[in-house]
């Protein structure tokens, strides 16, 4: 049989969560984690994609299309030293052929990693 790309992982290690649908013209919004390994992103916009940046903190840069810097980021509540999954959109618009934005978060638990 032909070895799987896609690793399995039992239940237990996996991590997702599924953002309410959004149907706004200009959804602003930034992911970042802290305690779980290998995050990432997805969603239904082909424009929208997720840029992993570790060791979140100041100075940088929160979106593809923007210059906009982090500012303030100190201690775990603002996800210092987290995985911050930077977007390519600074505004994200549901569109008259796509009414709703679909965005779903997903990341495994590796204790050793």
């Amino acid at each position: 049989s032909t070895p799987s790309l896609t690793p399995s992982l039992p239940p237990s290690d996996l991590a997702s969560y599924l953002f309410p649908l959004v149907d706004t013209d200009q959804f602003v919004h930034g992911i970042c984690t802290t305690g779980i390994s290998f995050p990432a992103a997805i969603s239904s916009d082909p424009n929208l994609v997720y840029t992993e940046v570790p060791n979140w903190t100041n100075g940088m840069k929160m979106w593809d299309d923007r210059d906009y810097k982090a500012e303030n980021i100190q201690g775990s509540e603002m996800c210092e030293g987290g995985i911050y999954l930077r977007p390519s959109l600074h505004k994200v618009s549901a569109t008259s052929c796509s009414r709703f934005v679909l965005v779903a978060l997903m990341a495994t638990h590796c204790k050793n990693v």
